[in-house]
Protein backbone atom coordinates (compact mmCIF):
# COMPACT_ATOMS: atom_id res chain seq x y z
CA UNK A 1 0.00 0.00 0.00
CA UNK A 2 1.11 3.20 -0.79
CA UNK A 3 2.09 5.79 1.83
CA UNK A 4 -0.30 9.08 1.63
CA UNK A 5 1.75 11.70 0.62
CA UNK A 6 2.00 14.77 3.52
CA UNK A 7 1.16 18.13 0.92
CA UNK A 8 1.22 20.64 4.44
CA UNK A 9 1.66 21.10 7.69
CA UNK A 10 1.79 23.78 10.04
CA UNK A 11 0.14 25.23 13.27
CA UNK A 12 -3.40 26.04 13.70
CA UNK A 13 -2.38 29.37 15.57
CA UNK A 14 -0.92 30.54 12.13
CA UNK A 15 -3.63 28.78 9.74
CA UNK A 16 -6.77 28.13 11.75
CA UNK A 17 -9.62 25.76 10.54
CA UNK A 18 -11.38 28.27 8.78
CA UNK A 19 -8.84 28.58 5.94
CA UNK A 20 -7.35 25.52 5.91
CA UNK A 21 -10.86 24.45 4.94
CA UNK A 22 -11.40 26.64 2.70
CA UNK A 23 -8.03 26.64 0.91
CA UNK A 24 -8.38 22.74 0.61
CA UNK A 25 -12.19 23.54 -0.72
CA UNK A 26 -10.73 26.18 -3.39
CA UNK A 27 -7.80 23.54 -3.94
CA UNK A 28 -10.71 20.86 -4.74
CA UNK A 29 -8.12 18.27 -2.83
CA UNK A 30 -8.77 15.02 -2.01
CA UNK A 31 -7.54 13.58 1.29
CA UNK A 32 -7.28 13.82 5.09
CA UNK A 33 -6.85 17.30 7.42
CA UNK A 34 -5.50 15.41 10.62
CA UNK A 35 -5.91 18.06 13.53
CA UNK A 36 -4.27 17.65 17.48
CA UNK A 37 -4.82 20.40 20.24
CA UNK A 38 -4.14 19.40 23.97
CA UNK A 39 -4.24 16.07 23.33
CA UNK A 40 -7.75 16.11 21.34
CA UNK A 41 -7.22 14.85 17.58
CA UNK A 42 -9.77 14.86 14.60
CA UNK A 43 -9.25 13.88 10.71
CA UNK A 44 -11.55 15.46 8.53
CA UNK A 45 -11.63 13.62 5.30
CA UNK A 46 -12.74 15.51 2.25
CA UNK A 47 -13.79 14.41 -1.03
CA UNK A 48 -13.11 17.38 -3.47
CA UNK A 49 -12.50 19.72 -1.38
CA UNK A 50 -16.10 19.14 0.82
CA UNK A 51 -16.01 17.37 4.43
CA UNK A 52 -17.07 13.81 3.84
CA UNK A 53 -16.42 12.15 7.14
CA UNK A 54 -14.71 12.74 10.76
CA UNK A 55 -13.01 10.88 12.69
CA UNK A 56 -12.73 12.05 16.75
CA UNK A 57 -10.70 10.74 19.61
CA UNK A 58 -13.86 12.65 22.12
CA UNK A 59 -16.14 10.12 23.73
CA UNK A 60 -19.02 12.80 23.74
CA UNK A 61 -18.59 12.67 19.80
CA UNK A 62 -19.75 9.18 19.44
CA UNK A 63 -23.21 8.80 18.02
CA UNK A 64 -24.48 7.38 21.19
CA UNK A 65 -23.50 10.45 23.14
CA UNK A 66 -24.31 12.92 20.58
CA UNK A 67 -27.84 11.25 20.88
CA UNK A 68 -28.19 11.69 24.31
CA UNK A 69 -27.19 15.29 24.34
CA UNK A 70 -29.52 16.03 21.65
CA UNK A 71 -32.15 14.08 23.86
CA UNK A 72 -32.91 11.39 21.56
CA UNK A 73 -32.22 8.53 23.75
CA UNK A 74 -32.05 8.53 26.74
CA UNK A 75 -29.02 7.34 29.43
CA UNK A 76 -30.68 3.99 29.69
CA UNK A 77 -30.64 3.50 26.00
CA UNK A 78 -27.05 4.76 25.70
CA UNK A 79 -26.02 1.74 27.87
CA UNK A 80 -28.52 -0.84 26.27
CA UNK A 81 -26.75 -0.21 22.91
CA UNK A 82 -23.67 -0.50 24.47
CA UNK A 83 -24.25 -4.25 25.87
CA UNK A 84 -25.79 -4.82 22.35
CA UNK A 85 -22.73 -3.45 20.49
CA UNK A 86 -20.54 -5.87 22.86
CA UNK A 87 -22.74 -9.17 22.76
CA UNK A 88 -23.65 -8.80 18.77
CA UNK A 89 -20.49 -6.72 17.46
CA UNK A 90 -22.59 -4.62 16.20
CA UNK A 91 -21.64 -0.52 15.26
CA UNK A 92 -23.90 1.79 17.63
CA UNK A 93 -26.09 3.08 15.11
CA UNK A 94 -27.21 -0.62 13.95
CA UNK A 95 -27.98 -1.29 17.72
CA UNK A 96 -29.87 1.24 18.16
CA UNK A 97 -32.13 0.66 15.24
CA UNK A 98 -32.27 -3.18 16.45
CA UNK A 99 -32.92 -1.49 20.18
CA UNK A 100 -36.30 0.48 18.84
CA UNK A 101 -34.76 3.29 19.04
CA UNK A 102 -33.87 4.90 15.76
CA UNK A 103 -35.83 3.89 12.84
CA UNK A 104 -33.63 2.40 9.79
CA UNK A 105 -34.37 5.36 7.54
CA UNK A 106 -33.50 8.01 10.69
CA UNK A 107 -30.16 6.40 10.58
CA UNK A 108 -28.31 7.91 7.91
CA UNK A 109 -29.21 11.55 8.62
CA UNK A 110 -28.62 11.29 12.05
CA UNK A 111 -25.08 10.01 11.22
CA UNK A 112 -25.12 12.85 8.58
CA UNK A 113 -25.78 15.33 11.45
CA UNK A 114 -23.29 13.69 13.66
CA UNK A 115 -20.85 14.12 11.35
CA UNK A 116 -21.72 18.20 10.58
CA UNK A 117 -21.20 18.29 14.13
CA UNK A 118 -18.12 17.30 14.58
CA UNK A 119 -16.61 19.09 11.63
CA UNK A 120 -18.16 22.35 13.25
CA UNK A 121 -16.93 21.61 16.99
CA UNK A 122 -12.86 21.32 15.26
CA UNK A 123 -13.28 25.03 13.84
CA UNK A 124 -12.98 25.53 18.30
CA UNK A 125 -8.96 24.09 17.81
CA UNK A 126 -7.01 27.34 18.74
CA UNK A 127 -3.60 26.06 19.64
CA UNK A 128 -2.57 23.28 17.94
CA UNK A 129 -0.86 21.06 14.63
CA UNK A 130 -2.30 20.35 11.55
CA UNK A 131 -1.22 17.89 8.41
CA UNK A 132 -2.92 17.21 5.25
CA UNK A 133 -2.87 13.75 3.81
CA UNK A 134 -3.51 13.70 -0.39
CA UNK A 135 -4.91 10.31 -0.40
CA UNK A 136 -8.01 8.32 -1.75
CA UNK A 137 -7.42 5.15 0.50
CA UNK A 138 -10.09 6.19 2.71
CA UNK A 139 -12.66 5.94 0.13
CA UNK A 140 -13.68 2.46 0.52
CA UNK A 141 -14.09 2.43 4.09
CA UNK A 142 -15.71 5.11 5.13
CA UNK A 143 -19.56 6.44 5.02
CA UNK A 144 -19.51 9.74 2.77
CA UNK A 145 -21.78 12.60 3.86
CA UNK A 146 -22.28 15.48 1.26
CA UNK A 147 -22.88 18.80 2.56
CA UNK A 148 -23.55 22.02 1.37
CA UNK A 149 -19.81 23.53 1.81
CA UNK A 150 -20.61 27.33 2.76
CA UNK A 151 -23.52 26.08 5.12
CA UNK A 152 -20.94 24.32 6.78
CA UNK A 153 -17.99 26.94 6.81
CA UNK A 154 -20.64 29.08 7.98
CA UNK A 155 -21.84 26.86 10.73
CA UNK A 156 -18.61 26.40 11.92
CA UNK A 157 -17.88 30.01 12.43
CA UNK A 158 -20.78 31.48 13.59
CA UNK A 159 -20.95 28.59 16.39
CA UNK A 160 -17.45 27.47 17.31
CA UNK A 161 -15.00 29.78 15.66
CA UNK A 162 -13.44 31.56 18.98
CA UNK A 163 -13.06 35.10 19.63
CA UNK A 164 -9.97 35.81 19.29
CA UNK A 165 -8.78 34.00 16.40
CA UNK A 166 -11.59 35.62 14.54
CA UNK A 167 -10.69 39.13 15.29
CA UNK A 168 -6.54 37.94 15.08
CA UNK A 169 -8.06 37.11 11.21
CA UNK A 170 -9.87 40.34 10.87
CA UNK A 171 -6.99 42.40 11.67
CA UNK A 172 -5.55 41.64 8.57
CA UNK A 173 -8.14 43.14 6.34
CA UNK A 174 -6.36 46.56 7.60
CA UNK A 175 -8.06 49.70 7.75
CA UNK A 176 -9.03 50.51 4.05
CA UNK A 177 -12.60 50.53 2.98
CA UNK A 178 -14.43 47.01 2.01
CA UNK A 179 -16.00 46.73 -0.94
CA UNK A 180 -17.12 43.42 -3.07
CA UNK A 181 -15.67 41.62 -5.73
CA UNK A 182 -17.18 41.30 -8.90
CA UNK A 183 -20.00 38.69 -8.85
CA UNK A 184 -20.35 39.60 -4.99
CA UNK A 185 -24.35 39.83 -5.16
CA UNK A 186 -24.25 36.97 -7.14
CA UNK A 187 -21.94 34.66 -4.39
CA UNK A 188 -24.06 35.96 -1.75
CA UNK A 189 -26.73 32.93 -2.40
CA UNK A 190 -23.82 30.44 -1.05
CA UNK A 191 -23.94 31.05 2.27
CA UNK A 192 -28.31 30.96 2.19
CA UNK A 193 -28.45 34.46 4.21
CA UNK A 194 -31.30 35.24 6.41
CA UNK A 195 -33.05 38.62 5.72
CA UNK A 196 -30.93 40.47 8.44
CA UNK A 197 -27.57 38.99 6.94
CA UNK A 198 -28.59 40.17 3.39
CA UNK A 199 -29.57 43.58 4.82
CA UNK A 200 -26.19 43.80 6.54
CA UNK A 201 -24.61 42.53 2.91
CA UNK A 202 -25.54 45.51 1.32
CA UNK A 203 -23.52 47.95 3.74
CA UNK A 204 -20.72 46.13 2.34
CA UNK A 205 -20.27 48.89 -0.39
CA UNK A 206 -16.85 50.24 -0.58
CA UNK A 207 -17.75 53.24 2.05
CA UNK A 208 -17.22 51.51 5.01
CA UNK A 209 -14.21 50.42 6.66
CA UNK A 210 -13.63 47.17 9.02
CA UNK A 211 -14.22 49.28 12.02
CA UNK A 212 -17.31 51.33 10.30
CA UNK A 213 -18.84 47.85 9.90
CA UNK A 214 -18.05 46.50 13.23
CA UNK A 215 -20.09 49.82 14.78
CA UNK A 216 -23.38 48.29 13.23
CA UNK A 217 -23.15 45.32 15.79
CA UNK A 218 -26.25 46.34 17.89
CA UNK A 219 -27.90 45.96 14.54
CA UNK A 220 -26.11 43.05 12.96
CA UNK A 221 -24.84 40.98 16.05
CA UNK A 222 -23.38 38.91 13.64
CA UNK A 223 -21.35 41.44 11.95
CA UNK A 224 -17.58 40.60 12.31
CA UNK A 225 -18.47 36.78 11.84
CA UNK A 226 -19.84 37.30 8.24
CA UNK A 227 -17.49 39.85 7.43
CA UNK A 228 -14.86 37.18 7.94
CA UNK A 229 -16.63 34.27 5.80
CA UNK A 230 -16.93 36.97 3.04
CA UNK A 231 -13.43 37.82 3.19
CA UNK A 232 -12.23 34.21 3.76
CA UNK A 233 -14.25 33.00 0.45
CA UNK A 234 -12.97 36.23 -1.68
CA UNK A 235 -16.40 37.86 -1.93
CA UNK A 236 -14.67 41.25 -0.22
CA UNK A 237 -11.62 43.11 0.29
CA UNK A 238 -10.23 46.20 0.65
CA UNK A 239 -11.40 48.55 -1.97
CA UNK A 240 -12.63 45.36 -3.58
CA UNK A 241 -9.14 43.33 -3.88
CA UNK A 242 -8.75 40.26 -2.41
CA UNK A 243 -6.91 39.76 0.81
CA UNK A 244 -4.47 36.73 -0.06
CA UNK A 245 -2.88 36.86 3.68
CA UNK A 246 -6.81 35.36 5.31
CA UNK A 247 -6.62 32.87 2.68
CA UNK A 248 -3.88 31.12 1.28
CA UNK A 249 -1.27 29.34 3.47
CA UNK A 250 2.32 30.45 3.67
CA UNK A 251 5.03 28.03 4.95
CA UNK A 252 4.93 26.44 8.23
CA UNK A 253 7.06 24.72 11.00
CA UNK A 254 7.46 20.81 10.89
CA UNK A 255 5.75 19.56 14.24
CA UNK A 256 3.41 17.13 15.14
CA UNK A 257 1.54 14.25 17.33
CA UNK A 258 -0.37 10.70 17.22
CA UNK A 259 -3.22 9.82 14.72
CA UNK A 260 -6.71 10.07 15.63
CA UNK A 261 -8.21 6.24 15.79
CA UNK A 262 -11.30 7.46 17.33
CA UNK A 263 -15.22 7.53 15.55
Amino acid sequence: MNQPQILFQGELGVHPVPRLLNHLYDQEQTGRLALAQEGISKAVFLVQGIPAYVESTLRDETLGRYLVKQGKISEEDFEKSLELMMSENLQQGAALVKLGKLKPKELYQVMKSQTLHKISTAFSFQEGQYRFYSETEFLSRITRFEFAFHHLLKDGVYHYFPEESLDRELNLLGTRPLDGLENYRQRLELFKLTDPELEFSKAIDGSKTLADLINLEPAYPFARKLIYLFALCGLIGPEGKTVSRIRELAPARRRFWSEPKGS
